[in-house]
């Protein structure tokens, strides 16, 4: 069977390696130095728990400064909203591909709910929510920065780039 996983995998090192090269070249230096430790620490503990790893990257924590806690942070968030696109790209891609091939849509889907359940679909209420929290400059910035890598990323699956296309398409998703 195909491993249909493999192309969110490599999609995922990839964007990780742009943040990695975004933080070598625009953060402050010691932020990757600290996101690549807990990284790898973080990958280590995953692949074999352990009491000591967990306290070892509690002290490697406990030992930044504020403003590196808060890059840190600021990092990982970063990583795992490009890691959360290549994955909703990605479910949008399969189902594509399940579509024009024939495949039925996958269980749990909304397309394969139960003719009973479907009148419930009538009842939700969906609301928007505004808010003036201070921080709602960069959310909307943030956000629309995440819609520039989502069409840059949508650019490259449309079809195979060239070389140069695609170093032009990666240039501008670093600049995102």
């Amino acid at each position: 069977e195909r491993d249909t996983t493999a192309p969110l995998r490599a999609r995922i090192t990839y964007l990780g390696r742009l943040v990695g090269e975004v933080l070598q070249t625009h953060a402050r230096p010691r932020t990757f130095d600290h996101v690549e430790r807990l990284r790898l620490l973080t990958r280590q503990r995953r692949t074999a728990p352990s009491e000591k790893l967990d306290r070892h990257i509690d002290a490697v924590l406990d030992q930044l400064e504020t403003d590196d806690a808060v890059d840190v942070i600021r990092a990982f968030g970063l990583y795992f909203r490009v890691a959360n696109l290549a994955e909703q790209l990605h479910r949008e891609y399969r189902r594509r591909e399940r579509a024009l091939s024939g495949e039925e849509p996958l269980r749990g889907s909304i397309e394969t709910l139960e003719p009973e359940a479907a009148p419930g679909l009538d009842r939700l209420e969906i609301s928007l929510v505004f808010t003036a929290h201070p921080t709602e400059v960069s959310r909307r910035t943030t956000s629309e920065k995440i819609l520039a890598v989502s069409r840059l990323l949508r650019e490259l699956d449309a079809r195979t780039p060239t070389p140069e296309e695609a170093e032009t398409i990666e240039a501008e998703l670093r600049a995102q």
